[in-house]
């Protein structure tokens, strides 16, 4: 069998395989090669942009959304990332969240602008986020 026929019997078979070896070389590469990988550059402790902050919001109104928080922080400088902590099986808001400021002098101008803020009918607490102990698996 000539191999012009056996690429005409089986092209899709080869271009799925051929796709597969392009993304697992991009994933590999990606490893290999420091600050080749995608989105910001992030620090192992806890998952935030290098010189950047996260910060802790507590006391949300339950109805605050991603946009709503991203408003009010905007305010002191560039917002990296949001993230509202939901209840798992229902999905409603538990009340907290993290900001990720891009750079610790807009988190800390974020912290002394926000604390103890009314948002909502609430009053916000602000405060640099701590570092999460590893929980153990039961």
């Amino acid at each position: 069998m000539a191999i012009q026929e056996i690429v005409r019997n089986n092209t899709e078979y080869i271009l799925a395989v051929a796709s597969l070896a392009w993304f697992v070389a991009g994933v590999v590469l990606g490893r290999l090669i420091p600050g080749s990988g995608s989105g910001a550059k992030r620090s192992e402790s806890r998952g935030k942009p290098a010189g950047g902050m996260e910060l802790y919001i507590g006391n949300l109104p339950y109805d605050a959304g991603e946009s709503q928080v991203r408003n009010l922080f905007s305010k002191f400088g560039g917002v990296g990332s949001i993230r509202i902590v939901e209840n798992k099986k229902s999905g409603a808001s538990k009340g907290y969240g993290f900001v990720t400021m891009i750079s610790a002098q807009d988190g800390h101008a974020a912290i002394k602008g926000m604390n103890s803020q009314e948002v909502g009918g609430r009053r916000i607490v602000v405060s640099e986020a701590r570092t999460r102990a590893r929980r153990r698996r039961r």
